[in-house]
């Protein structure tokens, strides 16, 4: 009997030692990983009334920004560097089991810039929205570099699952163009955001031929989908405008039932394209929030960018700065990616 009762009271101690484990870093690691989300907080957000100019941010240094996988080798990914002290840029590859980076293309070797996310398709393509509002693609060893639109106003290209297909927003045309790899015209798609303008703002192609699109125009914002081949839109999500609620990168789980995307200072979300439910997976706040996401193919990792405020100045500009983490798709065991 005082066996079973020690036997019983070492049970009992080790449940109790692994229930608060789970509540003392509950932001960082959830007790089941596998099933149970982890949205971290904000415990300590900054009250952007208080300051004179409100939510002013100040660039300074080197920042990591835009991660995206490699659709067929999870152990690469595409980022942006900009380093706002020496007025320059790069589009980059970086191999995480090594920790070397591979750069595309500088600012010294390519003026174009990088506005929004990279796509990295399966037929061996990167492809990205240039910073003079045009779409370029380059090989993974930086050759062919190729510049597939020349009349401005174009930006947030995205390719199709097979990578034969490039659908991007066009400033002054009503809802999207669509080329092909090459950039011969094909189509013009109607996606019409909440139905009240034109506005979409980034998008994500499945392999089921549906393309995820996140509305980021007022008054309202939205989560849909656009079925390419039956030419019909569904609408899962539609709120009102408001700050922090800005909808952002949007990109599908490769279950194709789930839409993750990112609303600008409130963290990252998701979607179910039968329950039309959103679900918080990682907190967001003023202090720091996640503006782009990148999903592995097997759907069990999820890249972010993950925006910073390290300061306040004395002129109560924000300070801040970018990098690149790494969690579980629920938002568990995040990590900052050590990229040199």
């Amino acid at each position: 009997m005082n066996k079973l009762s020690s036997f019983i009271g070492i049970i009992t101690l080790i449940v109790a030692l692994l229930v608060v484990g789970c509540r003392k870093d509950k932001s960082q690691l959830a007790c089941n990983p596998n099933t149970d989300p982890c949205p971290g907080s904000c415990d300590n957000d900054i009250d952007i009334t208080a300051l004179t100019f409100g939510y002013d941010p100040s660039f300074y240094g080197v920042h990591h920004v835009a991660p995206f996988y490699n659709p067929l080798n999870n152990d690469q990914f595409l980022f942006g560097t900009a380093d706002y002290d020496l007025i320059s840029g790069s589009l980059n590859i970086y191999n995480i089991s090594s920790g070397t980076v591979t750069e595309l293309w500088n600012s010294g070797t390519f003026s174009g810039g990088l506005v929004g996310q990279p796509n990295w398709t399966r037929t061996d393509w990167i492809v990205w929205g240039g910073s003079d509002l045009n779409i370029y693609k380059v090989r993974p060893d930086g050759s062919n570099l190729t510049q597939l639109t020349s009349t401005g106003g174009n930006r947030w290209p995205e390719c199709d699952y097979d990578g034969n297909l490039i659908v991007f927003n066009n400033l002054s045309t009503i809802g999207s163009i669509l080329m092909d790899i090459n950039g011969t015209y094909i189509d013009t798609l109607f996606i019409e955001g909440d139905g009240t303008n034109s506005g979409w703002k980034e998008s994500s192609w499945n392999s089921e031929n549906e393309i995820a699109m996140a509305n980021g125009s007022s008054p309202l914002y939205g989560i849909g989908y656009w079925d390419y081949d039956d030419s019909t839109q569904t609408s899962l999500l539609v709120q009102p405008s408001g700050g922090q609620d800005e909808m952002r990168e949007v990109q599908w789980h490769p279950n194709n039932q789930d839409i993750y995307y990112s609303k600008w200072s409130n963290g990252i979300f998701k979607v179910n394209v039968t329950d039309k439910v959103e679900e918080l997976v990682k907190v967001g706040c003023y202090r720091h929030y996640y503006p782009n996401i990148s999903i592995s193919n097997d759907g069990q990792q999820m890249l972010a960018c993950k925006l910073v405020v390290d300061s306040i100045t004395p002129a109560e500009e924000l300070a801040i700065s970018e990098y690149i983490v790494t969690m579980d798709i629920n938002g568990c065991n995040e990590t900052i990616i050590p990229i040199p």
